[in-house]
């Protein structure tokens, strides 16, 4: 009876300490395909995509938000830096070839909520850095199918929510 009574205990603690925490929530628009030329059709396996940029968002935003805030992001366009060439050499049609000319490009809408409910922020932005290889150089070397896209995420996410809630920067 005393164990019942003590996980019980646990349990509602554990349900309200959840309950103050932030919640981020990532969608996307059904149309978000994260394509990579605007003349060929690349599909890398967009499900993969989506989840890692939910996790990404999820763990880079919470950290800046205060307790019980609710921030929600939704992508309505993800242009993958680079293009493709296919012309260079056979069974190239699926190579992501990046060189600058392409930069990433997302579009997105958010919307920042008190604990209360009430409305702390708001907006729709598009992301791009036309010089993303000089700002992440390192990103040349990563085998991340993300690894231009996350950048211009974690640089919005730390100037929007800068002011949110904890007020300190996020890892």
């Amino acid at each position: 009876m005393k164990r019942a009574a003590t996980l019980l205990a646990v349990a509602v603690f554990a349900t309200s300490a959840h309950a103050a925490a932030p919640q981020v929530l990532v969608s996307f628009d059904p149309t978000v395909a994260f394509n990579v030329d605007r003349d060929l059709q690349y599909t890398p396996d967009a499900e993969a995509l989506r989840e890692e940029l939910r996790q990404f968002v999820i763990a880079r935003a919470a950290p800046y938000l205060a307790e019980g805030n609710t921030f929600a992001v939704t992508f309505t366009r993800v242009a993958l830096a680079g293009t493709l060439e296919p012309w260079r050499l056979p069974g190239w049609n699926s190579v992501r070839v990046v060189d600058g000319r392409y930069p990433p490009r997302i579009e997105l809408e958010f919307r920042l909520a008190a604990a209360d409910g009430t409305l702390v922020r708001a907006g729709r932005r598009t992301l791009f850095d036309i010089d993303y290889r000089l700002h992440h150089p390192e990103a040349q070397l990563s085998r991340d199918p993300l690894r231009y896209e996350k950048p211009l995420v974690a640089q919005w996410l730390a100037a929007e929510l800068a002011h949110a809630g904890r007020g300190g920067s996020a890892q």
